[in-house]
C-alpha cells in the first residue's frame, strides 16, 4: 500500500487518520479567556451568566468542549470533526464526566448545515485554518456566514509565515518521506524523520545557509507523534500572514477584534518601545499587525473577529477593568523573575508582584479589590497599573481571570464530581486530559504521578503507599532529575513522599481555592 493511500480515503483530504491528535485541554479557547480578549481589545465583554452556544470546528479528540460542559452548566457545547475515532473518544469523556450539555458532529464543514446546527455565540477554530485545504477554508467561512449570531466572536489560531518560512524545506522533505514509506503512520513518521536527518548529514550546507532545519529537526525527535503527524505530515499544510486571514474572514462578514493572546494584546509585555514606535506609524490594523509578525518572527498566531460586536464607551470599559476578577494559580514559593515573550523576557519580580498574590491567597477578587489590598501595605496602586500586572500574572501562568460568581457557584458540584470521575480512572490506569478549575472557568493538566498521589488521597487511601505499589505492580518507574528510573521499594516511596509534600501543602489547598477538589 502506498503512503499516500494509507493517508485515508479520499473524503479523508489528506489527513492522518490512524493516528489521534493530542488530547489536551486549551485554555485559549474558554468562553472566559475569550471574554478577557474581547475586553482588553475594547469591545463589550459577553455576558457568561447568560445562556450561549460554543462550537470547536474541528475539535479534535473533543476535550476542551467535554470539560467545558460542567463548568459551564447553563450553556451548550459543540464540537466537529470528521475523524470518527475523535469523536467517539469525545462523547465517551463527555459521558464519563456527565457533560449533558455537550454536543458532538462527525462530519465536515460542508455537512454542518444538514446536522441542523443552531446558531453560536462562540466559534473556535484552533489551528484548523493551516491544516485544511481551500475549499475546507471556504466551507467554514460559509457556514460562519449561516450560524455566527450578530456580535458573536469567532478565535481562529493559525501557523504564521515568518516564524515558520525557514523550516518549510524541512516539512515538505517529512511530508515527501511519509509519503513513501511503508507501515502504520508511526513506522513511516519515525522513518521520515531518518530519511530527514541523512538528508541534512549528507549536504551540511543546508544547515550552515539555515540553521533553523537542524535545530527544527532536533526538536522532532522528543516530541509526541500525535503532534508530528497533525503538524507536519497532513497533506494540506498553508502558513499565513496576518493579512491574509482578515481578507479571509472578510468573506464570512467578520471584522478583526485583537488578538486571541493576553501577551500579543500588551504592547509593553510583547514589544519593545522601539517596535512600538515603529508600528504606529502604520494606520491599516491588518498590516500593522503583520509587520509586527515580521518583527518577532512569529511562528503562531490567535485572534478574535466578530461580525457586529460594538465597540464599549470608555466608561463602560473603565467599569469593567475595575470588576473583573482574578485568581492565581501559583504554588511556587519563588516567583520566576522572568518569564519568555514574544520580543524578549517579561519581569516578573518578587517585589513588584509577590503582593498582588498574597492578596489572592484567599480567592478570587477584582481589580478594585486587589488594588486596595495591595495598596495598604505598599501605599496607592493606580487600578490602570493593578490591571496590567495581573494581566502580566496571566502571560506568565501564574494567575487567571474569574467567570461571574453565579457561574462558579452553578458549576462547582459537576465540576467536582467530574473531578472525582478523572482522578478514579487515572488510578484505574487511563490518564485524566485535565482537572476542571470552576473558579477560573477553565482547567489544568497534572503529571501522571500527582494525578496518582490525588487519586488514592480523594479516595482515603494512603497516597504513597498505594502509588508505590501500582507502580510496582505495571512494572513502571518514576525517573531522577537526570532521567534515570528510581528503583522500585524504600527508594520511590522516598521519592513519591517528597512529591506528595508539595502535592498536599501547595496543590491541594490551591485546588480546593480554585474549586476543584472539596
Amino acid at each position: 500500500m502506498s503512503g499516500a493511500a494509507s493517508r485515508g480515503p479520499d473524503w479523508a483530504r489528506g489527513y492522518v487518520l490512524d493516528v489521534p491528535y493530542v488530547s489536551q485541554f486549551t485554555h485559549d479557547l474558554t468562553p472566559e479567556h475569550l471574554a478577557l480578549c474581547c475586553g482588553i481589545a475594547g469591545y463589550t465583554v459577553p455576558d457568561l451568566s447568560q445562556p450561549f452556544r460554543w462550537l470547536d470546528l474541528g475539535c479534535g479528540a473533543g476535550v476542551t468542549p467535554a470539560l467545558l460542559g460542567p463548568l459551564y452548566p447553563h450553556a451548550e457545547f459543540w464540537g466537529v470533526d470528521f475523524n470518527p475515532d475523535h469523536i467517539g473518544h469525545a462523547e465517551a469523556l463527555a459521558a464519563s464526566v456527565g457533560a449533558s450539555n455537550v454536543q458532538f458532529r462527525d462530519c465536515g464543514f460542508a455537512e454542518l448545515d444538514a446536522e441542523g446546527l443552531p446558531q453560536f455565540d462562540f466559534v473556535v477554530m484552533h489551528g484548523v485554518l493551516s491544516w485544511v485545504g481551500a475549499a475546507a477554508r471556504a466551507e467554514a467561512m460559509a457556514f460562519l456566514r449561516r450560524h455566527l449570531k450578530r456580535g458573536g466572536i469567532v478565535f481562529a489560531s493559525y501557523n504564521c509565515v515568518p516564524g515558520w518560512a525557514a523550516s518549510v524545506p524541512l516539512r515538505d522533505l517529512l511530508a515527501q518521506a511519509f509519503d513513501l514509506a511503508h507501515g502504520t503512520s508511526h513506522d513511516r513518521m519515525a522513518a521520515a524523520v531518518d530519511v530527514a536527518e541523512t538528508v541534512l548529514r549528507l549536504n551540511p550546507r543546508l544547515t550552515e545557509a539555515n540553521p533553523a532545519l537542524a535545530d527544527r529537526l532536533v526538536s522532532l525527535r522528543g516530541q509526541d507523534h500525535r503532534y508530528i503527524a497533525h503538524e507536519y505530515l497532513v497533506r494540506e499544510w498553508d502558513l499565513f500572514h496576518h493579512r491574509d486571514i482578515v481578507r479571509l474572514m472578510a468573506d464570512a462578514r467578520l471584522s478583526w477584534i485583537g488578538p486571541g493572546s493576553v501577551v500579543d494584546a500588551l504592547p509593553e509585555l510583547s514589544l519593545t518601545p522601539e517596535i512600538q514606535a515603529h508600528l504606529a506609524e502604520i494606520a491599516d490594523p491588518a498590516e500593522r499587525e503583520t509587520r509586527r509578525d515580521i518583527l518577532l518572527g512569529a511562528q503562531f498566531r490567535r485572534d478574535l473577529f466578530t461580525r457586529g460586536r460594538q465597540r464599549a464607551p470608555l466608561d463602560v470599559q473603565r467599569l469593567w477593568g475595575q470588576q473583573v476578577r482574578f485568581a492565581s494559580l501559583s504554588i511556587t514559593e519563588e516567583l520566576p523573575g522572568e518569564v519568555d515573550g514574544p520580543a524578549g523576557a517579561i519581569a516578573v519580580s518578587e517585589e513588584r508582584f509577590r503582593p498582588y498574590l498574597d492578596a489572592l491567597a484567599k480567592g478570587p477578587a477584582s481589580v478594585a479589590e486587589i488594588a486596595a489590598a495591595v495598596g495598604q501595605r505598599n501605599g496607592a496602586v493606580p487600578l490602570e497599573r493593578c490591571f496590567v500586572d495581573l494581566l502580566t500574572l496571566v502571560a506568565a501562568g501564574l494567575a487567571r481571570t474569574a467567570p461571574p460568581e453565579s457561574v462558579v457557584a452553578a458549576a462547582l458540584p459537576a465540576s467536582q464530581a467530574a473531578n472525582r470521575t478523572l482522578l478514579a480512572q487515572a488510578v484505574a490506569g487511563r490518564s485524566a486530559p485535565a482537572l476542571l478549575l470552576p473558579v477560573t472557568g477553565s482547567a489544568v493538566t497534572l503529571d501522571d504521578v500527582e494525578q496518582l498521589l490525588l487519586g488514592h488521597w480523594v479516595a482515603g487511601r494512603d497516597p504513597v503507599t498505594a502509588v508505590a505499589a501500582s507502580l510496582r505492580q505495571r512494572n513502571q518507574h518514576i525517573s531522577t532529575a537526570d532521567g534515570e528510573p528510581v528503583p522500585h521499594g524504600a527508594a520511590t516511596e522516598a521519592a513519591l513522599a517528597k512529591v506528595f509534600q508539595i502535592t498536599r501543602t501547595q496543590r491541594i489547598p490551591l485546588l480546593q481555592t480554585l474549586g476543584a477538589l472539596a
